[in-house]
């Protein structure tokens, strides 16, 4: 359909409601699953390969009220909805029938998730998980292609996780994969270890306020730099196309 998607440097951002989106997941198999918002946007004009591996990514979703703001900028269809990976992913996992494989950022925190991803996705068995930082490609590689698993959910936060996706889907392919996620901090709001914000500011599209204040060090270059700096780039974008 002509409004099916937002398509930004390239990148097709798909705009559908929550359960259009577990359909396209569905007819299109193997498929990548990655979230668009303005850090990874942000990220795709600096670095080429990332660019790459959205643009070649079967479905990318929009996460985050930025994403809807440029829409509007650039004269586009907003968005049905804001399908957060944060929110989305653990749906789509209670829906899935298969088996998990978990790469995260550390195995202190793998271990506390393992317990609960059992629990609330039982029919998601998870067959084996690595930590992304210490472990090398090619070991995690070789695990997985003894585990077998059909869903790969891979939390190592942007840049990271969409390029190893990427550079190793043909193999991942060949493991079973038939669903890989960039899950960003999935992990850490399942384990509990980062709070989600009150359901008012997820309502109200500040959650992005809630996590900078919680997490200053860490988000204070994305929120109070890299946002500016991305609503400059959709001004300009916006003049370039319609003058």
């Amino acid at each position: 359909m002509e409004n099916s998607f937002f398509e930004l440097l390239g990148i097709k951002i798909a705009r559908c409601t929550e359960e259009e989106a577990f359909v396209r997941l569905k007819e299109k198999k193997p498929s990548r699953l990655f979230f668009a918002n303005p850090h990874a946007i942000m990220c795709a004009r600096k670095n080429e390969n990332f660019l790459a591996a959205f643009q070649q990514a079967e479905l990318v979703l929009n996460d985050g009220v930025g994403i809807d703001i440029a829409a509007w900028m650039l004269r586009q269809p907003l968005f049905p909805c804001d399908l957060k990976g944060a929110d989305f992913i653990p749906k789509l996992l209670s829906r899935e029938q298969g088996g998990l494989f978990l790469i995260g950022p550390s195995r202190e925190l793998l271990e506390k998730a393992a317990p609960i991803f059992g629990k609330q996705f039982p029919s998601t068995p998870l067959l084996g998980m690595c930590d992304g930082y210490t472990e090398e490609a090619e070991t995690i590689l070789r695990v997985i292609e003894e585990a077998k698993p059909e869903i790969l959910l891979v939390t190592m936060g942007m840049p990271v996780q969409e390029l190893f996706i990427t550079e190793n889907w043909p193999r991942l392919v060949r493991s079973g994969v038939r669903l890989a996620i960039g899950g960003g901090a999935v992990i850490d709001f399942i384990a509990g270890k980062i709070p989600r914000a009150p359901k008012w500011m997820r309502r109200a599209h500040i959650e992005w306020l809630y996590r900078l204040i919680r997490e200053p060090t860490r988000l204070a270059h994305r929120y109070l730099v890299e946002a500016p700096a991305y609503i400059f780039f959709i001004i300009k974008e916006a003049l370039h196309r319609h003058g």
